[in-house]
């Protein structure tokens, strides 16, 4: 693994490779989402939520998704929930990719609570790209919009409190565009 990225070079391309892995290839979506702008928007998300959170769970939002996901492609939650994949097998690889990427390991790093705020953020960036979607005319989606609605319902104790409160104002935004600057008062 070690010769794989002995160099800063290598070690750059293959996280640009990671972040142009593509997402939801299960359900498929009118418009590709690659790694790279997931991990923007969880970031962009988290600077407006905790803009002093700590530069631990910033580095391990970027790295949640880019090193294994380049080597396995994205693996559906589903599949990992009901053992399709080894997922002890992608832990681990995850783990020996990111030490030889960025020097160690900053998820496996994370305390409960970045990893509660890594977790949260994940799921609702997940849901915002569907809300999207479904806003595009993907109704497809609204399954999927269901489907996380129902996750959270049920696990809000998982997740910190400004995540919860934060989905639920999601839920009932009803995620019309945003209307350009001077013509807010024409909608």
């Amino acid at each position: 693994m070690n010769k794989s990225f002995d160099t800063i070079a290598k070690r750059v391309k293959m996280t640009r490779e990671g972040a142009d892995v593509l997402r939801l290839h299960t359900t498929p979506p009118l418009r590709e989402c690659p790694n790279g702008l997931h991990t923007f928007n969880m970031l962009a998300m988290l600077r407006i939520l905790w803009p002093n959170a700590p530069r631990h769970l910033i580095w391990a939002i970027l790295e949640h998704d880019v090193p294994a996901e380049r080597y396995s492609g994205d693996i559906p939650a589903p599949a990992k929930w009901f053992g399709v994949t080894n997922t002890d097998a992608v832990l681990h690889l995850e783990m020996e990719i990111n030490s030889a990427i960025w020097g160690d390991d900053s998820i496996r790093s994370c305390s409960e609570e970045e990893a509660k705020w890594l977790h949260g953020l994940d799921l609702i960036e997940f849901y915002c790209f569907c809300r999207d979607e479904v806003m595009r005319g993907n109704h497809n989606m609204k399954y999927k919009c269901s489907d996380v609605e129902q996750v959270m319902d049920r696990r809000k104790a998982e997740y910190p409190e400004e995540l919860v409160d934060f989905f639920y104002e999601l839920r009932e935004f009803d995620w019309a565009p945003i209307p350009d600057i001077g013509m807010e008062d024409l909608r």
